[in-house]
């Protein structure tokens, strides 16, 4: 990293963005990326990251693990007691992030998903006490996260099937401008203000509908402390990465991508990884 104006940083230092800091910035997708922002903001939005711990490129994953300890936070917060039980649907990147925050607050967590060959890609993982299920045969749990990409009125009522009665059901995934309402509420407004509502469903079970949308500067510390000592199963961060690739490549990586289904992450390197500093 070069560096000017900023008396913290040093020419050499290997940082980590905090999205949440407003910069003006070029693509990542370059050899270079220009910061501009007053020095103060550049601060504190470049979080310089420790050599010793663990591999440097995991830090790469830094801001879904923030996204994933922001969910389990505000869902885990005032309420009258932790959850015992979570299902998590959606075993993408999300999902496992989300799915391993629960774990690590002592929540018992099974990971469904609706393909095959994700689950067995999954099952190949680190997975630390996580069940794997089909999304055909859900059991019942205090807390159901909605971790897809996108959640359709079709998952959202699958959510509310799978909660017990006194649950929680969690929209993490997206919501289509299209959506419109769910038993009267607003479930895009409700996510992007992390709001909740309690909803009466068939037989007079309650469920309690939850936004989650984002992170917040504490939580991409909190991602940042858990990858550098290895508190974030590192193992899973060295599976989700499935690919290393050069810049010059970014073009045929992105059709191969694009044809099929591709799982896992790739890392994109501007040179080779030994010259970007960041070594295996």
């Amino acid at each position: 990293m070069d560096c000017w104006g900023a008396e913290v940083l040093r020419i050499g230092d290997t940082v980590c963005l905090d999205p949440n800091v407003v910069l003006n910035r070029t693509s990542g997708f370059a050899e270079l990326i220009l910061l501009d922002a007053p020095a103060d903001r550049l601060e504190a939005a470049l979080y310089k990251v420790s050599h010793t711990c663990t591999l440097l490129e995991n830090y790469v994953l830094a801001e879904p693990v923030a996204c994933a300890e922001h969910c389990a936070r505000i869902v885990t917060t005032a309420v009258h007691a932790t959850p015992r039980s979570a299902v998590v649907v959606g075993a993408g990147t999300m999902g496992l992030f989300i799915a391993h925050a629960l774990r690590r607050r002592g929540i018992s967590v099974t990971l469904l998903n609706r393909s095959k060959a994700c689950l067995r890609f999954v099952a190949t993982f680190s997975l630390e006490g996580i069940t794997l299920g089909s999304l055909t045969e859900p059991a019942r749990a205090d807390l159901v996260v909605l971790a897809k990409t996108f959640v359709s009125h079709e998952l959202l009522k699958k959510g509310f099937t799978i909660a017990a009665d006194q649950g929680r059901v969690v929209v993490f995934g997206r919501i289509d401008k299209a959506f419109g309402n769910f038993r009267g509420v607003d479930v895009r407004s409700l996510r992007l203000s992390e709001s909740h509502r309690w909803l009466t469903c068939g037989g007079g079970k309650q469920v309690e509908i939850v936004g989650s949308d984002g992170l917040a500067s504490e939580d991409f510390l909190s991602a940042l402390r858990l990858i550098g000592s290895g508190d974030s199963s590192q193992s899973l961060l060295d599976e989700l990465i499935t690919g290393r690739h050069l810049l010059s490549e970014l073009p045929s990586v992105l059709n191969a991508m694009n044809s099929g289904d591709d799982l896992g992450k790739r890392l994109i390197f501007p040179t080779s990884p030994s010259e970007s500093g960041i070594l295996r």
